[in-house]
C-alpha cells in the first residue's frame, strides 16, 4: 500500500488545493485580474491553482504506474500461494480417501480370512460390495471432486492485463499532457478531442476496473490474495482521482478563460 509519508504529502496537496479553490471566486474577479496583467503568468493566481492541481495529478500519475508494476508479481505470488496450498489439501485429501479404502479392503478379507474361495458364502459376497460401496460413498468425495485435477487456479496477471488491453485507456498522463502548459487564454474544450471528456474516460475507467477484477476473481477470493485486491482497489481508486483532479484543471481554465475575455472587453 502507500507509505504513509506518501499519504500525507498527498493529502497536503489536496488540502491546499481545496483551499485554494474556496477562494478563486471572491479573490480573482475580472477586475482583480485586470490589476494584475502586469505581473507574470507563472506568478498569476490561477497558474498558483493549476500548478498545484497538476502537481497532484503528477503524483497518482506515478502512483497508477507503480500499482501496475506491482500486478504481474502480486499475481504471480497468489497463484503460487493457491497452488502450493492446494497441493497440499490434495494430498491429505488422498490419504483420507486412501485410508477408507484400505480399511475397507482389510475388513473384507478379515472377515474371509483362512476361507477357500469355493467356500465363500452369499454373505460373505454381500459384506464385500457393503464395503465397496462404503468406500465409494467415503472416499469417493476425496478423489472425485477435483483433486486429482491440476492445482493451478485458472487464472493469472495475463488475464489482468489482457482485459486492460481490451478496455484499453491510454495513459492518462498522455492523454491530457495538453493542460501541462495551458492556460486561460485557450477555450479548455479546444485542448480535447470529445472523446476524452473526463465524464466519459471515467465510465471506460469504472469498466476497465470491473473487467480486472473479473478477471483475477480466481485470485482474489480467497485470503491469500488480499493484496492483489487491494493493488485493484487502489489502481481504480487512483485513477477516477486522477479524472476528477483533471477536471478540477479544465474547471479552473474556463475560468481563466472566461475572466480573460472579460477583462478584454
Amino acid at each position: 500500500g502507500l507509505q504513509p509519508v506518501n499519504m500525507i504529502t498527498r493529502c497536503s496537496v489536496f488540502v491546499l488545493m481545496l483551499f485554494s479553490c474556496q477562494k478563486t471566486s471572491s479573490q480573482h474577479s475580472p477586475d482583480a485580474l485586470v490589476k494584475r496583467q502586469a505581473g507574470t503568468a507563472s506568478g498569476s493566481p490561477f497558474a498558483l491553482k493549476r500548478n498545484l492541481l497538476l502537481q497532484a495529478a503528477g503524483f497518482l500519475d506515478e502512483d497508477i504506474k507503480e500499482v501496475e508494476s506491482m500486478l504481474d508479481n502480486a499475481a504471480r505470488a497468489v497463484r503460487s500461494d493457491l497452488r502450493r496450498e492446494q497441493r497440499k489439501k490434495n494430498a491429505l485429501d488422498f490419504s483420507y480417501a486412501g485410508a477408507i479404502v484400505g480399511a475397507n479392503v482389510l475388513y473384507s478379507w478379515t472377515a474371509v480370512y483362512g476361507k477357500a474361495k469355493e467356500n465363500y458364502t452369499v454373505l460373505d459376497y454381500t459384506g464385500f460390495a457393503a464395503n465397496a460401496g462404503y468406500s465409494y460413498g467415503y472416499a469417493g468425495p476425496f478423489l472425485l471432486e477435483g483433486q486429482l485435477d491440476s492445482p493451478d487456479p485458472g487464472c493469472g496477471s495475463s488475464d489482468i492485463f489482457n482485459a486492460m488491453e481490451d478496455q484499453f485507456i491510454p495513459p492518462l498522463n498522455q492523454l491530457y499532457s495538453s493542460l501541462n502548459t495551458a492556460d486561460g487564454s485557450v477555450t479548455p474544450a479546444f485542448l480535447l478531442q470529445p472523446q476524452y471528456n473526463t465524464a466519459i474516460v471515467q465510465e471506460m475507467a469504472k469498466a476497465r476496473s470491473v473487467a480486472m477484477k473479473s478477471a483475477a476473481s480466481c485470485l482474489t477470493g480467497s485470503p491469500a490474495g488480499a493484496n492483489l485486491k487491494s493493488l485493484l482497489e487502489r489502481h481504480e481508486q487512483a485513477v477516477l482521482s486522477r479524472l476528477q483532479l483533471t477536471q478540477n484543471v479544465l474547471d479552473l481554465l474556463i475560468l481563466e478563460n472566461q475572466a480573460g475575455l472579460a477583462a478584454n472587453k
